[in-house]
């Protein structure tokens, strides 16, 4: 979202400037960002991975949803809160890389993660195809020094997929097992003791 559509998105849909764009653009990226730790805290603190898991999809869910019905042109705070709420819970759902290396034997950990981080990068890769096909569904020709125009219409759908994405993110963490995670301090080394 915040590397691909946001700023064409908000420059049609919302109506922001360039450089509005991009500050919220910075925003978004911060907000995820800063989540990460946050989200990471309290999963350490509650012993629960899935939960939060499950919390920060539902909540993508109903940002991008919520984002999809409000009609254009949407009001800028209304937009920023609600695509900053939604990138300061996808770290939630990208913790499952370590629900994935936790739920493993110790010895195997470094194979399940493996695939699991290729599974995630696929992910996202078929959801950028996918707003972009929704996007070419709805042009009409319109160029511009040669690049396509694209109506406001094909942009609105843009939230949509996003939405449709958290879906499949809330139905893989709903198969994935709980780990009752925990923080254990690494053991001194021998000789330190001695």
């Amino acid at each position: 979202w915040s590397t691909a559509w946001a700023l064409p998105y908000l420059q049609s849909v919302v109506g922001l400037t360039a450089d509005q764009g991009r500050l919220v653009v910075v925003v978004n990226s911060l907000t995820a960002a800063g989540s990460a730790i946050a989200l990471g805290r309290l999963s350490d603190r509650l012993r629960r991975r899935r939960t939060v898991m499950l919390g920060g999809a539902v909540t993508m869910i109903a940002s991008w949803a919520a984002l999809f019905l409000i009609p254009a042109p949407v009001p800028a705070v209304v937009a920023v809160a609600l695509t900053s709420l939604a990138c300061a819970c996808f770290p939630a759902s990208s913790s499952s890389l370590v629900l994935a290396k936790e739920s493993f034997r110790r010895d195997r950990a470094g194979t399940v993660l493996g695939p699991a981080n290729v599974t995630s990068s696929i992910g996202a890769a078929l959801l950028g195809a996918a707003v972009g096909l929704v996007l070419d569904s709805r042009w009409h020709g319109a160029l511009a020094h040669g690049v396509r125009l694209y109506p406001v219409s094909a942009y609105v759908l843009v939230p949509a997929v996003l939405c449709a994405g958290s879906a499949i993110s809330l139905v893989g963490v709903s198969l994935a097992r709980e780990t009752h995670a925990q923080q254990v301090p690494t053991p001194a080394p021998l000789d330190a003791i001695v």
